[in-house]
């Protein structure tokens, strides 16, 4: 009989990605202080500025690459309007910069995956399971993680897989529907679904029969949503180191 399934999320489970933003809104409140000078807002109130442009955004451009950094860009228009200053094209192409930097590919070759990963994709692998990733987001910009992280080492190319991310488009992000083929292809199978979200993997996972198993991350991105019920059935971890030491009884 075939080994276990397990799915997994990528940003914030497998590798760092909202200390990348985090890093990226810091630099451009730097620059916004540097341009306006006594004139500048409140760094809090730039910050906060900056992530309701975003959350607004994100309903229409999902996760396109040029959302974040154009988000950027549009914050430092309305502060110009309200502190009376001059926009400078210049600028605004220092801040888009800013904002590309989270998807540098280099960025990610630098980088190291979360800490407890290897170790247990490691062990996951000698159990003779089978593992895949499920994100969403923008294709360019998840498969530059594939590579820059070198995933292929616990994933082969097939079995990562993005959900595009783009509304505007008509592509939702719904990983419902994948999980629900997933499970129509492996009736009878032990399936878990990893992930950080209550509202975009657990119960997507929940819905269509695959074993839910939460790992609450401090830097979510929950574009200021209200966070959904958990399911009853979803199983909590506080790392997935966890799931070595509980292998057994999952």
């Amino acid at each position: 009989m075939a080994g276990r399934l397990w799915i997994l999320d990528l940003d914030d489970l497998l590798i760092p990605t909202a200390v990348h933003y985090s890093r990226a809104v810091v630099d451009f409140l730097r620059l916004m202080l540097d341009v306006f000078g006594y004139k500048a807002p409140y760094w809090f109130t730039i910050a906060k500025l900056v992530n309701e442009i975003d959350n607004e955004r994100a309903d229409r451009y999902g996760g396109a690459r040029f959302r974040f950094p154009s988000s950027l860009v549009v914050c430092y228009q309305r502060l110009c309007k309200q502190v009376e200053a001059p926009y400078d094209k210049k600028i605004a192409s220092r801040v888009c910069q800013i904002g590309m930097q989270v998807f540098d590919i280099n960025l990610y070759l630098q980088d190291t995956l979360i800490p407890g990963v290897e170790e247990t994709l490691n062990f996951l692998i000698a159990q003779g399971d089978e593992l895949r990733v499920l994100t969403k987001g923008d294709l360019i910009a998840q498969w530059r993680k594939y590579h820059g992280y070198r995933l292929n080492r616990w994933f082969p190319y097939k079995k990562f897989l993005v959900v595009r991310w783009e509304p505007r488009i008509g592509y939702p992000g719904d990983k419902r529907k994948v999980l629900t083929e997933i499970r129509k292809r492996d009736l009878g199978r032990k399936i878990y679904f990893v992930g950080d979200s209550i509202r975009f993997d657990m119960i997507p996972a929940s819905q269509v029969g695959v074993t839910p198993i939460y790992i609450p991350t401090c830097g979510k991105w929950d574009r200021g949503l209200p966070e959904p019920l958990l399911p009853p059935e979803a199983i909590v971890l506080k790392e997935i180191v966890e799931i070595i030491k509980r292998y057994e009884k999952l």
